[in-house]
């Protein structure tokens, strides 16, 4: 299972590489902050230690929350509609 996650990061980090190089800093952004998100849990998954897993556990959520936002904005500028985002209506 853990192997999966490996891939997972291993395929985000490229996909935000080549997005990057592709001038798409878009995609590549929300690429890496899904990496992030599985290299967290994938790294919690080999060690015991609970400091090790609260550590990984908040690299995790560190990813997880930008994921969830960047998906936001990452939608509205892929419809056109990032112009009428403000911040009275994001609130």
């Amino acid at each position: 299972m853990v192997i999966t996650y490996i891939q997972g990061v291993i395929i985000s980090f490229g996909v935000a590489h080549v997005c990057w190089k592709k001038e798409k800093q878009n995609l590549g952004i929300m690429s890496i902050s899904s990496g992030v998100w599985s290299m967290g849990y994938a790294l919690g998954c080999f060690n015991e230690g609970l400091t090790w897993k609260l550590d990984m556990l908040k690299i995790e959520l560190l990813g997880m929350i930008s994921a969830s936002v960047l998906w936001f904005f990452l939608t509205a500028i892929y419809s056109k509609q990032d112009m009428r985002i403000t911040k009275k209506s994001s609130l």
